[in-house]
């Protein structure tokens, strides 16, 4: 009779009987397993490891692959200047935040800032620049919800975002 164990024993019994071979080729059908079928893989699947990054573009480029986007964020700066100068220096402090909120942005098309901002500490920057600029900021991202490909491929070029592509 074989002893029945928990997932988690029969994960480390297996790991420790395996000695670094890939898996262990033993059918399974019943619904709790022995330590001798649970299978096993290696850290170093490739199934387990973070996708690669993928390359993208230089980001003096990014004009030319997004005109529309372009123009558009460039007539944003032109009705919001103290908003995109203040968006500017937040994004060069801080581009990882740049990136999580255009990231958030887009894939929550419906939700106000105010949402964003009341889960999240350490956003100060941003949150009196929304409360100086509430209209300039909300048009900043429905600007990036509009203009996904763009405003993510912007958002990744850490620290050159809002200046140095507007050509202003």
């Amino acid at each position: 009779m074989r002893a029945r164990l928990t997932l988690p024993a029969m994960i480390l019994l297996a790991v420790v009987a395996c000695g670094g071979q890939r898996s262990l080729n033993v059918a399974t059908t019943s619904a709790s397993l022995t330590a001798a079928e649970v299978p096993l893989h290696r850290v170093d699947e490739p199934w387990l490891s973070p996708p690669p990054k993928v390359p993208f573009e230089p980001v003096e480029q990014w004009r030319g692959r997004y005109p529309q986007a372009a123009r558009v964020l460039d007539e944003w700066r032109a009705q919001y200047p103290r908003a995109a100068s203040m968006l500017t220096v937040w994004e060069q402090r801080n581009p990882e935040q740049l990136e999580t909120l255009v990231m958030w942005s887009v894939t929550e098309p419906h939700e106000r800032l105010t949402s964003f901002l009341l889960t999240r500490s350490g956003w100060g920057e941003l949150r009196a620049i929304a409360h100086a600029e509430p209209e300039a900021v909300e048009a900043f991202l429905h600007w990036a919800r509009q203009s996904r490909l763009a405003a993510e491929e912007l958002a990744l070029h850490s620290g050159s975002a809002l200046l140095s592509v507007t050509g202003r």
